[in-house]
């Protein structure tokens, strides 16, 4: 499976003039909920890249946080496909 890539806003601060661009790739395994084949899919992060600013650096991310960042990222993305659904539906009508 091709890694979810997140894109964390650039960060900076007004003192100082510089802004980090961060982003990680979650590489996720597939497991089912249920033993049925028909269960619904839960994503599961195996492994993480972090690059700042381009770079591969290290990161002290727990798995929980790592959950976190993909359950945020998932939701974002639904809710972003349910928005383009609409626009569509009203560009169709």
């Amino acid at each position: 499976m091709d890694p979810i890539t997140v894109t964390f806003a650039p960060f900076g601060n007004e003192y100082e003039r510089f802004t980090l661009d961060a982003e990680i790739d979650l590489y996720c395994a597939e497991r089912t909920v249920t033993p049925d084949p028909e269960s619904k899919v839960k994503l599961y992060v195996e492994r993480a890249v972090m690059r700042v600013n381009g770079s591969e650096v290290p990161h002290e991310l727990t798995q929980a946080q790592l959950e976190e960042i993909l359950a945020d990222e998932l939701e974002e993305r639904a809710e972003l496909a349910e928005e383009n659904r609409k626009i569509n539906e009203r560009w169709a009508a």
